[in-house]
């Protein structure tokens, strides 16, 4: 099952923005200190009392104040919503009443079954939240009257939230102990055709799992004896022309795949130029600590310095993932795909390793004495103790006098020591300083 989507829907300047940032419980545009991950997001996690979803801002499809396009682009921003959301959050100003943009993206909403909570924004004083009544002409339930700003209200909404969203659990079909796969990409670059080639090619299905109306398709296969579960993210392009917010769109059904897979592959297109939304992808899968495969398809159309030219751009673009084998196939002459199984069911081995913990000590204290020792004034890093916390990803807890004295930097070079050492060859660590 699909991490339930949350969308905020609105006309301009209700505070949409605002909103999104007071439940993310942060301001959401990342700017990472490790190069290639500096973004602006219009979707991130959030967990409410053990459910977790993403939230999502349709309002990053660009809703125009030009009157013109006003009606088209919230009529985008409706069906956007409608198209991806297990709840919808309607936000409006109380101040301004009820007005005719917010009539008719009420008369769009209506056309679905996906729960709606009306949220009348900017009730900062109690006059303000007497307006909120004006509201219920909407036809659409009762308001929660809140202030995104001030934070007022905010706890109402959450509960109301999380009463509706769906409990997100795992398919029951599937062995937990499977590795899930998701095949990431832009349109057209032949993520299709790339399944359809490992599912069908020699292979054994086991079944195919459908998800809600929303949902791809996942497949469970057997590879050499091991489980794979395939999640198809191959359905994430719309039917007819090209839509407002279809890049939108496309990230976040990715999003919702690497939420559920172990190992991501990003699929490249060998004729077409490696793109902001590619490293965008790839970014996703690096911070949530996924395995990353990156495979460039169609290289039967390249030369040997071809290939050469372009395994130095995807170095160049995916230099945050440096560890991530990069492998070029061709989905529709079946060329390369045994090596990129054969290295997803490596990741998984190195993803499911625990390390015994006195080597993992005297790998530790070793590699802390092979470099310079981070410190501020007179003041030095002390590691006191590390443990393995976890596996798939692999996480490691250090104990520390002083977390402010970790750099980034400092941090890579205990991972890139470590994986080196530990013979984590394809996999990033999670290293957790506290």
């Amino acid at each position: 099952m699909n991490t339930p989507i949350v969308a905020i829907v609105g006309r301009p300047n209700v505070g949409k923005s605002t909103l999104f940032n007071r439940l993310a419980g942060k301001k959401v545009a990342v700017i990472a200190e490790e190069s290639g991950t500096t973004r602006d997001r219009i979707t991130t996690p959030v967990t409410i009392e053990n459910k977790r979803f993403l939230l999502t801002d349709t309002g990053g499809i660009g809703i125009s104040v030009n009157s013109d396009v006003l009606q088209s682009e919230i009529q985008a921003q409706a069906e956007f919503a409608i198209d991806i959301a297990s709840v919808i959050l309607f936000v409006t100003d109380v101040n301004e009443g009820p007005t005719p943009v917010d009539q008719d993206l009420t008369n769009l909403l209506r056309k679905t079954k996906t729960p709606i909570i009306l949220i009348t924004n900017k009730a900062d004083t109690p006059k303000s939240e007497l307006l909120s009544n004006e509201f219920y002409t909407l036809g659409i339930g009762s308001p929660i009257s809140i202030s995104a700003y001030h934070n007022h209200g905010i706890n109402d909404l959450k509960q109301s939230i999380i009463e509706l969203i769906p409990q997100n659990q795992l398919n029951s079909e599937l062995d937990k102990s499977s590795i899930s796969l998701s095949i990431i990409g832009r349109p057209n670059v032949g993520k299709s055709t790339l399944v359809n080639t490992i599912t069908q090619e020699s292979r054994s299905i086991v079944s195919p799992i459908p998800g809600t109306t929303r949902d791809a398709i996942d497949t469970l296969f057997e590879y050499k004896n091991t489980s794979i579960n395939l999640i198809d993210t191959a359905g994430i392009r719309r039917r007819g022309k090209v839509e407002p917010g279809i890049e939108q769109f496309s990230v976040i059904r990715s999003e919702q795949a690497i939420e559920r897979s172990n190992i991501v592959c990003i699929l490249l297109d060998a004729e077409e130029p490696i793109t902001a939304q590619d490293t965008h992808v790839a970014g996703l899968a690096v911070e949530s600590f996924k395995g990353v495969i990156i495979a460039v398809n169609k290289s039967e159309l390249l030369s040997d310095e071809e290939k050469e030219e372009l395994t130095y751009a995807v170095n160049s673009h995916f230099g945050f993932a440096p560890y991530a084998p990069i492998f070029f196939i061709s989905a529709k002459e079946n060329t390369g795909i045994e090596d990129i199984l054969d290295t997803v069911l490596i990741i998984h081995e190195e993803r499911m390793r625990r390390i015994e913990p006195s080597m993992l000590s005297n790998l530790v204290w070793d590699i802390v004495g092979s470099h310079q020792i981070p410190h501020k004034g007179k003041r030095s890093l002390v590691i006191r103790s590390v443990i393995q916390d976890n596996i798939n990803p692999p996480t490691f807890k250090f104990k520390v006098n002083d977390t402010n004295l970790i750099h980034f930097s400092y941090k890579r070079y205990i991972e890139n020591q470590m994986r080196k050492e530990l013979d984590f060859q394809w996999t990033h660590l999670n290293l957790i300083f506290y």
